[in-house]
C-alpha cells in the first residue's frame, strides 16, 4: 500500500515537473491552465484513496463492536490486498463525508452591468453581452428542484440581473414562485432614477412573487449609479408589503471613502430632504467584502509570515472558509462554481464543470466532496492552509480571504507540496468537516 503511494507521489512530481517547465509561469492563467487538472486528479484521488482506508478502519471498529472478531481479524491480514482491489474498483472510494445538501440556488444570469467597477468579482461591464436565455434559466431552476428537494431560495444576479429584461425577470421570478421557492435579486439599482420609477419596478416583481431585493454600493459602485438611486429604491420598497428584506451591501476596503456610517449618514439626510417617514427594520445596511484583484501579488513577501515554536501547528487565528459547499451557484456560461466567493471566476479549480454537457448539477456537486483541498478550505481555510504548507505562520492582515485562496491555486509549490500530505492531517481534517458540516446538513 505505502509502495504504491510513492509511487503516486514520484509520478506527480514528475507530472508537475513536465507542466512547470512547459508553462509561462509569470502568467496567472497559464498558471492555472497548468495545474488545474493536475490539482483536481491528484488531490481527488489522494483524498479518496485515503478516505477509503479511513472508511475501512471505521468498518473493522463495527466489526470488532459486534464481538466477529475472528473474522475482524482475518480482514486484518488481508487488509493490504483489499484496499489494493478498492483502488482497483474505484466504486469503494468515495468519500466518507457528510455530503451538505445546498438550500440556496444562485444564478448568475448575466455578466453584463451597466457599471464596470475595476475590481468586479465576474469582470461584468456594459461591453459584456453574454445573458442566460429564458430556457436556460427555467431549466436550471427545474434541474435544481428535482435533484435536490433542498432548495428553499432561488438569487437573480449578475452583473446587473435586470438587464436581462424586467418582463423576463419578472417572469422567471414567477416560475421560481410557483416551484415553491422563495426569491431574490441582486442589483445595483441602477434602475431607481426616481422614486415613482423604483416603486412601480418593485411591484412588478413583487407581484411575480419578489420577496428579498439586495443593494450593491460603495465607492467603485458610485462612480457609476449615483447613491440617490439606491435610496430611492429603499424607499419605494417601503410601500411594498410583499417584499420581506431590503439589505443594502457597502464594499468594504480600508481605502474607500464610501463607509456604513457614511451611507447611513447620506441616507438619514435623503430622507429628511424628502420629507420621508422613517424606514422599518426591513432595511438593512452592511459592509460587504471587497478585494482589489488588479493589485494582487502571486507570492508573499518574506515578511508576511512570523516563525512559530511548531512549524506545523500553526496559531489558529484564520477559520474556515464559508464561502464554498454554500449553495447551487450557476454562472452565465453554464458552470457550476464550486463556491460564492469572490475568486470563483478567477481559477478554474474553482469550476466543477458544464451543467448541460452532464445533464446533471448533482453530479458535479457531488463531485466537490471528493477534492481534500476543496474540504480543507472549508474547515481551515486558506491562511491556515497557507501557514502550515510554510511551516510559518502568516501574520494576521486585512487582505480578504479570497486573495489568499488565489495565491494557494497559483503557487505551484503549494501544490507540490499538497499533494505529499500526511494521512493523518487528511484524517483529522475530515473528521472536522464531518463536525461542522453536521448542523447544516
Amino acid at each position: 500500500m505505502f509502495s504504491f503511494l510513492i509511487a503516486i507521489f514520484v509520478m506527480s512530481d514528475i507530472l508537475l515537473a513536465c507542466y512547470v517547465d512547459s508553462t509561462k509561469i509569470g502568467e496567472n492563467s497559464d498558471i492555472s491552465k497548468c495545474f488545474e487538472n493536475f490539482v483536481y486528479q491528484t488531490l481527488g484521488f489522494l483524498t479518496r484513496f485515503y478516505t477509503a482506508e479511513l472508511r475501512l478502519f471505521i468498518f473493522i471498529q463495527h466489526l470488532i463492536t459486534i464481538k466477529f472478531y475472528i473474522f475482524a481479524k482475518i480482514f486484518f491480514v488481508n487488509y493490504n490486498l483489499y484496499l489494493k482491489n478498492c483502488v482497483d474498483k474505484m466504486a469503494f472510494l468515495d468519500l466518507n463525508i457528510k455530503l451538505i445538501q445546498p438550500h440556496t440556488l444562485s444564478l448568475i444570469v448575466t455578466y453584463q452591468c451597466t457599471s464596470a467597477c475595476p475590481n468586479c468579482c465576474f469582470n461584468c461591464s456594459p461591453v459584456k453581452s453574454k445573458k442566460m436565455t429564458y430556457e436556460d434559466i427555467i431549466y436550471y431552476i427545474d434541474l435544481s428542484v428535482r435533484e435536490f428537494p433542498s432548495l428553499k431560495t432561488v438569487v437573480f444576479t449578475g452583473g446587473e440581473c435586470t438587464l436581462i429584461g424586467i418582463q423576463r425577470l419578472a417572469i422567471c421570478i414567477k416560475y421560481a414562485t410557483d416551484k415553491g421557492l422563495r426569491t431574490r435579486i441582486v442589483t445595483n439599482g441602477h434602475w431607481g432614477t426616481t422614486l415613482l420609477k423604483a416603486t412601480n419596478i418593485l411591484k412588478n416583481l413583487a407581484l411575480s412573487g419578489l420577496k428579498e431585493v439586495n443593494l450593491s454600493t460603495g465607492d467603485e459602485h458610485a462612480s457609476f449609479v449615483p447613491i440617490d438611486r439606491i435610496f430611492n429604491v429603499v424607499v419605494a420598497s417601503q410601500e411594498i408589503k410583499e417584499i420581506t428584506s431590503v439589505i443594502v451591501s457597502i464594499e468594504d476596503n480600508s481605502s474607500h471613502h464610501l463607509s456604513i456610517n457614511t451611507i447611513k449618514r447620506k441616507f438619514n439626510e435623503f430622507t429628511e430632504r424628502e420629507n420621508l417617514s422613517d424606514i422599518d427594520k426591513r432595511v438593512v445596511f452592511i459592509s460587504s467584502p471587497w478585494c482589489v484583484f488588479n493589485k494582487v501579488k502571486v507570492y508573499y513577501e518574506e515578511n508576511a509570515f512570523e516563525k512559530v515554536d511548531t512549524p506545523t501547528k500553526t496559531k489558529r487565528q484564520f477559520t474556515g472558509c464559508d464561502n464554498i459547499f454554500t449553495g447551487i451557484n450557476i454562472n452565465c456560461d453554464g458552470q457550476l462554481l464550486c463556491c460564492c466567493g469572490l475568486a470563483a471566476e478567477y481559477s478554474p479549480f474553482l469550476k466543477s464543470g458544464d451543467i448541460k454537457h452532464h445533464n446533471s448539477i448533482k453530479t458535479l456537486y457531488n463531485r466537490l466532496f471528493d477534492d481534500f483541498l476543496k474540504i480543507w478550505l472549508y474547515t481551515s481555510g486558506p491562511e491556515n492552509i497557507i501557514s502550515y504548507l510554510e511551516k510559518k505562520q502568516l501574520k494576521e492582515n486585512n487582505e480578504h480571504p479570497c486573495i489568499h485562496c488565489l495565491r494557494l491555486l497559483f503557487n505551484v509549490s503549494y501544490i507540490e507540496k499538497m499533494t505529499k500530505l500526511d494521512k493523518s492531517l487528511i484524517h483529522r481534517e475530515i473528521f472536522k468537516f464531518n463536525l461542522k458540516a453536521a448542523p447544516i446538513i
